[in-house]
This record gives structure tokens, sequence and C-alpha cells, in this order.
């Protein structure tokens, strides 16, 4: 069962609680320039309740609000609504890297994210941000998986055509189009 993954305003009335009784929480927090953009993150058990991490990010002055969270690792990925992934360390809440695009699929095991951007691209990073994969798709992307510990990546587009790609081990980007 995956983890919840909850997100208050560092200004909340609940916050404010967690981050009196957290002397590392407030010093992150007290770290935090423009307090309307400070956000508390937590990560809980779905089964038991469990709090497995807490942190505090500042997301950027542009922030339109959420399309999800995914946490692979110490990596936390905040995709926006404004076609941007924010990358955070769970352990500092610093700010790591930028991404284009939404999160569609993550691997857990290599750490790889998939996002799309624009209409038909899609790109696959490492847990470094490095491209591993660059697709420019004939059609809408609707849904995307990676399989095989990240070595591969399944695709469906919206004329219903499901493609499969082998994605290289991070020592050079490979592009790929299937427009015809």
């Amino acid at each position: 069962m995956p983890d919840l993954i909850f997100s208050d305003l560092i200004q909340s009335p609940a916050a404010k609680e967690k981050l009196r009784s957290n002397p590392i929480l407030k010093e992150q927090a007290d770290a935090i320039k423009q307090k309307t953009a400070g956000r508390l993150i937590e990560i809980v058990n779905a089964e038991d309740g469990a709090v497995r991490a807490q942190v505090v990010v500042e997301v950027p002055l542009t922030y339109e609000g959420v399309d999800g969270f995914s946490r692979l690792g110490d990596l936390l990925y905040l995709s926006t609504g404004d076609n941007r992934t924010i990358v955070y360390s769970l352990k500092t809440g610093v700010q790591l890297r930028q991404l284009y695009g939404s999160v569609v699929a993550a691997d857990t095991a290599s750490q790889t994210v998939c996002t799309h951007n624009r209409r038909n691209e899609t790109t696959v990073f490492d847990q470094t941000g490095a491209e591993l994969l660059h697709l420019t798709l004939d059609s809408p992307l609707r849904f995307a998986e990676l399989r095989n510990h990240g070595t591969q990546l399944l695709v469906l587009t919206a004329d219903q055509r499901v493609s499969s790609y082998t994605i290289p081990n991070g020592t050079h980007v490979t592009t790929a189009s299937n427009v015809q």
C-alpha cells in the first residue's frame, strides 16, 4: 500500500503546532524567506498511520498548486499546476532541481521518473536529474509505467497504441519518435 503525502501551509494552526514540537522542522521553517510559500510535508504510512518523514519546503512564488506528489527514497517530487516538477530532499527540505512536466510514472528500485511535458512529449530522468530517454509520441500520452527496475517504459497513447521503450543505463540520452 502506498504512503499518504500531506501538505500544510506552515502558517496553518496544525502546522504551527507541529513546528513548535519539532526543533528540526522549526529551523527549516525559520529559514523560509516567504512564509506564505512554506509548506510542511508529511509522509504517512497508509496502513498504521506512522509518520515516515516530515520536512518543510519552500515552493516558488509562481506556484499554482499541486498536481501530485511522488516519493522515491530521500527525494520528493512535487508536480505543480504550471507544468513543472520540483525535486526536494526529504532530509533537508532543500530544492535540488526542477524538471519540465508532471510525473506520470516512478520506479522505486531504480529511482527513475517519467514526466509528461507538452502534448506528445515524455522524458525519463534518473535520481540525479539526468535525462535518460526523451520521446515525441504521435498521439497524446494517456498512461505510462516504468517496468523491470526502470529499464523499460511502457506507454499508452490516445490512439490506443501501446509501445515499449528500453531505457539506457544513464551513459547517454536516447531520443526517439514514433511520429509517422
